[in-house]
Parts: C-alpha cells; structure tokens; sequence
C-alpha cells in the first residue's frame, strides 16, 4: 500500500468544523487495511458509526446499506458514547473500484452524515491484472473444448477490463511458449440481479461492476 494520508474538513453536520482522514488512499493488493480517523466532531452519540460505501457510481446513496460498517462504541476503547477523536480500521477486498467512508448518527428513525471521506480508489494497472484464479478438472462437455477427454485443464479468473486476453503456458515459467486465446467471457450486469423492482441493492444502489468471467481450457 502506499502512505498517503487524505482529509476532508469542514464537511461535517451541524455546524462541526471537524476532519475525516482515510489511510492508504489507494489499494494496491487484494485486501487492504484502511484507517479511518476522525478528530473535533462534536455532538456524538451512541450509536454512531462509520460505513464503508460504494462510490463507483458517480453518486452515493448513504440510506443504501453500507458494504461493511463498525460502530464506533465499544470499538473505542470500550466506549458508551463516540469520542469526539479516534480511529478505526477496515479490511477493504480490492474491487477495483472506488470507495468512499461515511461518519454516521443514527437516532432511529434518522440517520445524519456528519462526515464524508476522500475517495479510496485502486492503481489504474489493476484494471487488466487477473485475480482471483482457479484451475479445476472440467464438467461435462467442456472438455471437448480441449480438443481431448483426458488431460484437459480448465482455468477461471476474474478481470476487469479485457483487452485480448489468452493463457500462456509453457515448461518453466522462463520459457511460456505456447498460447491460448480466451473465447469464453461472461459478464454480469445490474439487469441479470433479482429485486429491482422492489428496491433490493444488489442491483440498484449496491451493484458492483464484477468485471469479466474469463474462462480457458488447456
């Protein structure tokens, strides 16, 4: 990760003149711990928490359910009430997208942003870089995309943008001789999730753009 500290000031609730600070600012590996500091907030309450929010879209929906929250008490040192300083981590899954934190009170049945945090976003490499591979025996006819019904080797992985992507292969990794061209991409879209119409996140306000499903078989 790199060490970048980013601030926001003067953007919190009620009259507050106080900071939200997020560090790393931007994820480099698969997971990330991210810190979340804020300082001179006042008016804090019991239940005051921060929540992790999905900023790929352009605008947030803060009354959507966060991707992850904490509350900041008993966090805090064993608090009852949110000190008007301190810090929590997150573990953040590198989605190749941006991020962004909300310090939030919640006073049922009202919910008020008191803070917003600079945006947590990704290296631009990270777009074309596959993650998240697999290699599994192929089921029932996909071996035959192998050309073969024995030996066949099928391998998955997660991208998020495509340029042409194939599988090299070879017998050192010195020397990957050999290529396979990738022909079988899937990718999923908010229209292939269920509950739209009712208004459930996953694919309204909580959709993430997975990227491409990219399957190869050797």
């Amino acid at each position: 990760s790199d060490d970048s500290i980013a601030c926001t000031y003067s953007q919190l609730g009620g009259g507050d003149t106080g900071s939200l600070c997020v560090s790393p600012t931007t994820i480099t590996s698969d997971t990330e711990w991210i810190t979340v500091s804020w300082s001179n907030v006042s008016y804090t309450g019991k239940y005051d928490w921060i929540g992790l929010f999905n900023a790929s879209q352009g605008t947030v929906s803060y009354a959507a359910p966060p991707i992850k929250f904490q509350y900041i008490c008993p966090a805090v040192d064993g608090c009852y009430y949110a000190p008007a300083s301190g810090s929590l981590k997150f573990k953040v899954l590198n989605r190749r997208t941006n991020y962004v934190f909300a310090y939030i009170t919640e006073s049922n049945p009202y919910r008020e942003i008191k803070g917003v945090s600079s945006i947590v976003t990704y290296n631009e490499p990270d777009l074309f870089k596959p993650m998240h591979v697999h290699i599994a025996t192929p089921t029932n006819n996909n071996h035959n995309k192998c050309g073969s019904d024995v030996g066949c080797m099928q391998i998955m992985w997660i991208q998020k943008a495509i340029k042409s992507p194939s599988i090299k292969y070879g017998l050192s990794s010195t020397k990957l001789d050999s290529q396979v061209m990738i022909t079988e991409m899937n990718k999923l879209s908010p229209n292939s999730l269920c509950g739209q119409e009712y208004g459930l996140p996953a694919g309204t306000s909580g959709y993430f753009d997975n990227g491409y499903m990219l399957t190869g078989y050797l």
